[in-house]
């Protein structure tokens, strides 16, 4: 069994602050709200303006979109102004968000098989939140938990129903990567 469980499970949220918000744990929620506006921070763009990394901390540091203050703050200004004119703190700020967002990234790795048949377009935050819901979480806990949970218990549930899914655990990972480094040494010049 690969340790990322253990890993996802065992995170503690950390306060993160970045640009001034308080960031609350990536969800399902905070990546379909960032999709849906198409941000840099997500779709990996390289080019992500101060705007972008304001309004993605806005969106990250609240649970209901609902509840997020529709004009600037004094604060959010003073950050704006901050982000735009002092670069240093512009990066700082784009490398934070982008640590908050790799915390998150403690997902099961997965073998990949062929596929058979079509698939049915439904997207992947959609299906992971029914599979949720359908397994007893409440559908506010099931978009507001912190996404690497999500998607571990969805992987649990699935395989618990008699999905075949096969995860790549740690002797796995060990023996790829004793793989690369024997196909590295095999391909070495000689000489």
């Amino acid at each position: 069994m690969s340790g990322n469980y253990q890993e996802a499970f065992t995170l503690l949220p950390t306060q993160r602050v970045v640009a001034g918000f308080a960031l609350k744990p990536f969800s399902l929620r905070h990546r379909v709200l960032l999709e849906a506006v198409q941000s840099p921070l997500i779709t990996g763009s390289f080019i992500c303006t101060p705007d972008d990394l304001l309004f993605a901390c806005k969106i990250c540091s609240c649970d209901d979109v609902r509840n997020m203050p529709r004009k600037p703050s004094m604060r959010e200004l003073i950050e704006w102004i901050r982000l735009n004119f002092k670069k240093g703190y512009f990066k700082k700020c784009l490398e934070e968000f982008a640590e908050y967002y790799k915390q998150q990234k403690i997902w099961p790795e997965i073998y990949h098989k062929q596929k058979s048949g079509k698939t049915r377009g439904l997207p992947w935050p959609l299906a992971i939140i029914s599979v949720l819901v359908k397994n007893g979480i409440s559908y506010e806990t099931a978009w507001t938990m912190p996404e690497s949970e999500a998607i571990w218990l969805q992987t649990s549930f699935l395989v618990a129903s008699g999905a075949d899914i096969d995860l790549v655990t740690e002797e796995d990972k060990k023996a790829r990567e004793a793989l690369i480094q024997l196909q590295k040494q095999f391909n070495k010049p000689n000489g």
